[in-house]
């Protein structure tokens, strides 16, 4: 599942909080505002409905006048928070107010139903300017820039704190340490970069001492080998003591070979990474190789691809990577084996196709691993390690492994991004 950015949400959360409070500043605002109007409004007419209330032919000659009864009510303005206050504030003035209305052909204007002490329910209109329900466009306007401010500084803000995320992503991706981060990253982000700084630190101690402890096992290793397989060659030239020395010198060779798949793998995970190479120098290297094997075939799909630099890269640890999968599908597949190289718009793409019938998925999950080994190819020499050099490889280089049945045959495809390319 595709999980949102950080920088995505932060943004989202920072526009829905200042959304929420320019709601409440603007409801706090609306319902403070009502409450001045309904004061003035008290104040300006309470003394003429107060004499209408009195004697309703008596109607003062200051705006005030009385109107037939609405045909059509209006029970839901009685709710509005202007008119509620008004009927309130007018109630606490000693008028008898019955249900307030808008006159739907002159907003300004309210109808206000009055129980008079002589003839009881009237209906009498006020008009003011005050009454104006329009918001005005310098409200919105006012409403508008706040909130593209309040949106412009989360989003500078927001950006200075991924940044130095961004910046520690990048390392650990390319497996090298982080470097300083700005002055403002938040404490939080530091110790998360010193803690891998650390961890990377302890990492490679680690990798050196295996390292040097595999080479000197292997070197204490390959002389007594190198001894046995001599003095086996020095046997008499008997024909039961042959057979024996034969299988003598054969198993010596399985514990060399063994000891130098191990030496490739220790390489493959501490070799550098950090150089510029062109895929046509590997591609010369592989016909180099493979010369005199009349099995495997190249083929170039795209010429381009050759010249495309890939920068932090290793050149030897390609030729490595392809060379077994080569190899795999010469000893475990079915010749002939064709290398084929393309590009498109995202990465470079090698593949590797031999004519057999391939592995099942859930072997193509586990044989990757170290000393991981097919049911098919189990009783035929190998290590085991070819593969898992070959994970390791495309794990530095941040590229993609895929297997997948083709008409042709079976087919292995290594391909490396141009993001790390490019």
């Amino acid at each position: 599942m595709k999980r949102k950015s950080l920088f995505r949400q932060l943004i989202l959360s920072h526009l829905l909080l200042s959304v929420l409070i320019s709601v409440i500043v603007w409801f706090t605002f609306v319902l403070e505002r009502n409450r001045t109007v309904s004061e003035l409004l008290s104040n300006r007419w309470a003394t003429s409905l107060l004499t209408v209330q009195t004697n309703p032919k008596n109607i003062p000659n200051d705006g005030l006048r009385a109107v037939p009864a609405p045909a059509r009510r209006q029970p839901l303005i009685q709710f509005a928070p202007r008119n509620w206050i008004l009927k309130n504030t007018l109630k606490e003035r000693g008028l008898h107010i019955g249900n307030i209305q808008i006159n739907p052909d002159n907003f300004d204007e309210l109808w206000i139903e009055l129980n008079t002490e002589k003839d009881g329910i009237k209906w009498f209109a006020i008009h003011s300017p005050l009454l104006e329900n329009a918001v005005r466009g310098r409200v919105i306007l006012a409403v508008l820039l706040s909130l593209l401010a309040i949106a412009g500084i989360s989003w500078w803000k927001v950006k200075r704190i991924i940044q130095p995320l961004r910046q520690i992503e990048t390392a650990i991706k390319g497996q090298q340490t982080v470097g300083s981060l700005p002055k403002y990253t938040a404490q939080e982000i530091s110790l998360i970069a010193e803690t891998y700084n650390q961890l990377k630190a302890a990492q490679e101690k680690q990798s050196a001492e295996r390292s040097l402890l595999l080479a000197g096992v292997s070197h204490d290793l390959r002389s007594p080998l190198a001894r046995i397989k001599t003095a086996a060659s020095l046997l008499p030239d008997d024909p039961a003591i042959s057979t024996k020395a034969a299988m003598i010198s054969r198993n010596v060779d399985v514990a060399d070979q063994l000891i130098g798949s191990f030496l490739e793998y220790v390489r493959a995970g501490a070799a550098p990474v950090d150089h510029t190479v062109c895929f046509a120098d590997a591609f010369s290297t592989l016909r180099e190789i493979y010369k005199d094997v009349p099995e495997v075939g190249f083929q170039v799909s795209d010429a381009s691809a050759l010249d495309r630099p890939l920068k932090a890269a290793n050149v030897t640890l390609l030729v490595r990577a392809i060379q077994n999968l080569i190899d795999n599908a010469l000893h475990h597949g079915k010749p002939p084996v064709s290398l084929i190289l393309s590009q498109n718009s995202e990465a470079l793409v090698v593949e590797v196709i031999d004519t057999g019938k391939g592995i099942s998925e859930e072997e193509s999950a586990t044989l990757w691993q170290a000393f991981a080994r097919g049911d098919s190819s189990r009783g035929r020499p190998g290590t085991g390690l070819g593969l898992a050099i070959v994970k390791q490889i495309a794990d530095r280089f941040e590229a993609r492994i895929e297997t997948e049945r083709q008409a042709a045959g079976w087919c292995c495809r290594l391909i490396i991004p141009f993001k790390q390319s490019i």
